[in-house]
């Protein structure tokens, strides 16, 4: 028997149906915590999807509220959220697609005094961040903390990303 809530087996039971993805691959998903740093372009569509997929935690660092001018493409966000923080909006919808998800809230900056301490017990760091010295300092941190970190960028109609994963335990694969 699985520990997932009914309701949350009932919920992702399509996806547990894909050849090579089960009930046990289902439970590691949602035992894993994922770090994103910034609920804009890149963080929401990242972060609707992960939540809809059932990751069980989800840690958002943002310290913008959201714009009028935001709407068109941060896709958590609506004309009646303009001058509410990003990070509240965002736990909102991820709490709504679902409903057993933990999602820490934080309206703040990703730097030199908080980025490894934000990474203890986070499984994947996601970048979504807009400028070169967060993703610098995202790329230091995961490798200090030895957290896989997905970097994502995007310039008018290109979009990048990739994965690296070093430092401490990253041979061994030791806390994946």
């Amino acid at each position: 028997m699985s520990p997932l809530p009914r309701e949350e087996l009932y919920r992702v039971a399509r996806q547990t149906l894909l050849p090579g993805f089960g009930i046990p691959q289902q439970e590691a998903l949602h035992g894993t915590h994922v770090f994103v740093i910034g609920a804009g372009g890149l963080g929401c569509p990242l972060m609707q999807q992960l939540a809809a997929a059932g990751v069980g935690e989800i840690s958002v660092i943002d310290d913008d509220t959201v714009d009028l001018t935001n709407i068109h493409r941060q896709i958590l966000f609506g004309t009646h959220d303009v001058g509410r923080p990003k990070v509240d909006v965002a736990a909102e919808k991820l709490r709504q697609l679902q409903t057993g998800i933990v999602v820490h809230a934080i309206r703040d900056r990703f730097t030199v005094d908080n980025a490894v301490g934000y990474l203890r017990g986070v499984d994947i760091l996601v970048d979504g961040s807009d400028t070169f010295a967060t993703k610098f300092l995202a790329a230091d941190a995961a490798e200090i903390t030895g957290t896989p970190l997905v970097w994502g960028s995007v310039l008018r109609y290109r979009g990048d990303c990739a994965v690296w994963w070093s430092g401490p335990g990253a041979e061994s694969g030791v806390g994946m």
